[in-house]
């Protein structure tokens, strides 16, 4: 979530601000990284990417990285200083400027809709769009409130009775690995950080990054109620979790190519890349798939649970991917502009159907 608002946008103010005939390009290339020189902590390593408490050192100090040091003091003062409303009311207005300037994701979005939802009016796209992009400046402050806030702060935000806590707590003593299926919903982090300090801490499967300050911020925050974190690129370190117990954090519903994803239907798109992974993970030995995801009600947050999935996976992988997906859009439709629509779900295509996303690159 913190790349999506403040570590993306530094690349996207610079680059965004005028749309043109030309491809506009979403992400900073390798190359343009490997100029910078980042002495990078993120570790890839098969069977070994579990990342516990960061050590910090002194190369988290050079003057390259100030301006992302700058915006985590600013993320730190803000949740610490104005209340939980005003939070929300000013990320929102810093997503309505995000709306204006930040194009190529403002068209990723657009897109996402059309194709998602084809039926829908240019009106409801337009309306529709510009809530996303509210709800993603409000994203950035529920980081830092996952991240920064006491454990009786938080606790006064999340809306989750005590019978709920035990039955969900059944359930993970009951199987001996728990995959916690959920989706990137803006509040991602909190759902975390909830279930981990409500429910039971456990281990998340995430996306590390190369730059050192935020993956050391990130596995500071993320790992304030929880244990550990894996790489998503590191199936071993994750089956390692399960079968060792922990519940572990998982969601299913961006597109990581066509080498570990089969074409599924998902919302309007008959063919959607979505990952295999679930499926194999399911096979392990009493590990359960257990769906979940928060959403934001009138300044407070409510956890949904569903049941435990029955009789999966089958031998029919379509049938399971299609299920998968199926729920995420169950959980997605219970607040469709709280869901990250800014990437590129649909991006990956059977060989020959044209470009969904031309004007990005």
């Amino acid at each position: 979530m913190y790349n999506y608002i403040f570590g993306q946008s530094i690349h996207y103010f610079g680059k965004e601000l005028v749309m043109d005939d030309k491809k506009i390009n979403l992400h900073s290339s390798y190359e343009e990284r490997k100029k910078q020189k980042r002495q990078t902590n993120r570790i890839v390593n098969w069977g070994d990417g579990v990342r516990g408490k960061p050590k910090f050192n002194l190369s988290l100090l050079n003057p390259r990285y100030i301006g992302v040091w700058l915006s985590f003091i600013f993320l730190y003062i803000t949740v610490k200083v104005l209340p939980f409303k005003c939070l929300v009311k000013l990320g929102s207005f810093i997503g309505s400027l995000m709306y204006k300037y930040l194009k190529g994701r403002r068209y990723v979005t657009e897109r996402n809709f059309e194709l998602a939802f084809p039926n829908k009016s240019k009106e409801e796209r337009d309306a529709f769009v510009k809530e996303v992009f509210k709800n993603a400046g409000i994203g950035a402050f529920e980081t830092g409130v996952a991240w920064f806030y006491s454990q009786k702060s938080l606790k006064k935000l999340i809306d989750l009775k005590d019978e709920d806590i035990e039955k969900v707590r059944a359930i993970l003593k009951e199987h001996k690995g728990v995959l916690a299926m959920t989706c990137h919903f803006v509040n991602l982090e909190i759902g975390a950080r909830a279930f981990g300090q409500l429910i039971q801490s456990g281990v998340g499967v995430y996306r590390a990054s190369d730059h050192p300050v935020i993956e050391y911020m990130q596995l500071k925050g993320r790992l304030v109620s929880n244990e550990a974190l894996v790489d998503r690129r590191d199936p071993r370190s994750i089956v390692k979790c399960l079968l060792k117990g922990y519940v572990t954090w998982y969601a299913p519903d961006h597109d990581y190519g066509i080498e570990v994803s089969s074409f599924a239907p998902f919302f309007g798109v008959e063919n959607t890349a979505t990952i295999n992974a679930t499926r194999s993970l399911a096979k392990l030995k009493n590990v359960a798939i257990l769906p979940f995801f928060v959403i934001r009600e009138n300044y407070k947050y409510k956890m949904y649970f569903y049941d435990v999935l029955e009789n999966f996976p089958t031998d029919n992988e379509k049938e399971d991917l299609t299920l998968i997906n199926k729920i995420i859009e169950k959980m997605i439709l219970t607040a469709p502009t709280q869901y990250l629509w800014m990437h590129r779900r649909f991006k990956t295509r059977p060989e020959g159907e044209s470009d969904r996303y031309p004007k990005v690159s």
